[in-house]
């Protein structure tokens, strides 16, 4: 499972500190800095006075006075920031030298330098209990910037725990401070840890959507870690909450990839989901999808593939490939149609269910989806050589034929090496309503 890896459809992994990110960031603490400086007011109205000393007032007021007058760089301050730093001992000095420093900091966009001010004024405990998540959202997210990921999450955590989420995360999830603790344990490779963590989210969403790239880290740990059972905790509510093709398709790769399934049948099967998903996008699922049938023995669905690979131009009609399975088929195609009537009455006489499973093949390939399902149900009740795999081909051939509820309900039945990619069936066919 490990050689696997998770397609994110061409897109580059987002910085952990993206400009538009960043840009509300720091505006958003401007704003929060006057109004947290507007409760401190408040709050000192009806407290005791803050109290400076006269070398921090000294030194604060040369700093303050480069910011004044209508300045618009405040370089001039940073040769003037030690001095204050070193005069602020009590809280209060501490909390206005770190709003000082925020304010000059993006003034001059030092990023060290605004993490540094928002990191003194929590420190001093004089942040408004409400503002206190938000300031430690951006701390994390200068932490991240500066690749201090361990003291990124530290800070993003914080700002979970006190509840705090940008409004923005609600249409763009990887600004949420849980995405962004996810891409960084991405970025430095920390697979377990990423598995568990979004494992821990989708679990304590109990059953609510989640944001896709959740799902997505959280499966690329699973990759990593070789862990089958988390990868289906998560690419099954990815082909149900986010059906898109390149969903279906990583999903399916990475069942198919899990305990060596990848025989005949069963790629058959996995192929047909990606073709109901509109998920074939690469030359080699269609390569898989009919050689797992065979032009010779179910023609008429290898033509159904061939023609739509051909218009979507995954294989074009001019391919080498095409050609021969085509022309195969296309010989194939006639006979089979003709031979359908007469392998139904063998198996409707026959004492087994072999001779139901075999027709019931061929009905499937002609398209006759409603014989098809009766015959593996024929064949099931006969005596199949194989439950789940004529369980899994009743199910497709109900859906097929219209019949979600019922093919979603006999897929519940399919076990054994099937039983991941029926999960997939399954939530497939509840992402269609």
């Amino acid at each position: 499972m490990g050689a696997i890896s998770v397609s994110t459809g061409g897109r580059k992994v987002a910085s952990l500190a993206r400009a538009l990110a960043l840009a509300t960031a720091l505006a958003s603490v401007a704003v929060a800095g006057a109004a947290d400086a507007q409760n401190r007011r408040e709050r000192q109205q009806r407290a005791p006075q803050a109290e400076y000393s006269e070398a921090f007032v000294t030194a604060y007021n040369a700093v303050q006075a480069v910011t004044q007058s209508g300045a618009t760089d405040f370089s001039a301050a940073r040769p003037l920031i030690p001095a204050m730093l070193a005069a602020s001992v009590s809280n209060d000095e501490k909390d206005a030298a770190g709003n000082m420093l925020l304010q000059v900091g993006q003034n001059l966009r030092d990023v060290a330098l605004q993490r540094q001010g928002i990191e003194m004024m929590l420190a001093s405990g004089k942040v408004a209990p409400e503002n206190q998540g938000q300031f430690y959202y951006y701390v994390g997210n200068f932490a991240l910037q500066a690749r201090e990921f361990e003291a990124g999450r530290t800070a993003l955590r914080q700002a979970v725990a006190l509840g705090f989420t940008p409004p923005q995360a609600a249409t763009d999830p990887s600004i949420d401070p849980r995405t962004q603790i996810l891409q960084s344990l991405f970025l430095e490779q920390k697979f377990p840890e990423l598995s568990q963590s979004a494992e821990e989210l989708v679990t304590a969403a109990n059953g609510a959507a989640v944001p896709e790239l959740w799902l997505t880290y959280g499966l690329q740990g699973a990759i990593e870690t070789q862990n089958p059972q988390a990868a289906a905790t998560f690419s099954v509510p990815l082909v149900q909450q986010y059906p898109n093709p390149r969903n279906v398709r990583n999903a399916v790769r990475v069942a198919l990839s899990q305990d060596g399934v990848r025989n005949g049948p069963i790629m058959a099967d996995a192929m047909r989901l990606l073709y109901e998903a509109n998920a074939m996008t690469a030359e080699a699922d269609v390569a898989a999808y009919v050689g797992s049938l065979d032009a010779r023995l179910m023609a008429n669905e290898v033509l159904r593939v061939l023609e739509r690979s051909s218009s979507t131009n995954v294989i074009p009609a001019s391919d080498s490939f095409h050609t021969e399975n085509f022309a195969t088929a296309s010989e194939r195609a006639g006979p089979e149609r003709s031979a359908a009537p007469g392998l139904l009455r063998e198996a409707q006489s026959a004492a087994t269910g072999l001779e139901a499973y075999e027709a019931g093949e061929i009905y499937m390939s002609l398209g006759d989806y409603a014989q098809a399902e009766a015959l593996y149900e024929m064949a099931l009740t006969k005596g199949s050589t194989d439950r789940d795999r004529d369980l899994m081909r009743q199910a497709i051939a109900e859906y097929r034929g219209g019949k979600k509820a019922e093919a979603s309900a006999t897929l519940a039945q399919v076990g054994g090496a099937r039983a991941r990619l029926a999960a997939l069936w399954q939530a497939f066919i509840a992402s269609q309503g």
